[in-house]
């Protein structure tokens, strides 16, 4: 995890199977940016089982 603006702000990397990944984490999100979200290149990132563990990972407003 990286800290910016005096850890206001936190950055961290994931790379690996997105559904193992999410299912492993606990922490809460207040942005998300996924890269891959291109079906033909990463076909797993649009199933509903991803979206549902990314909602769980959300705080509120996100």
């Amino acid at each position: 995890m990286i800290d910016l603006e005096s850890g206001r702000v936190s950055l961290l990397l994931l790379y690996g199977s997105v559904l193992d990944i999410l299912a492993s984490l606990e922490e809460k999100v207040d942005a998300w940016f996924m890269d891959g979200f291109t079906p033909s290149l990463n076909p797993e990132m649009g199933l509903a089982n991803i979206l549902v563990e990314i909602a769980r990972l959300c705080r509120p407003n996100t």
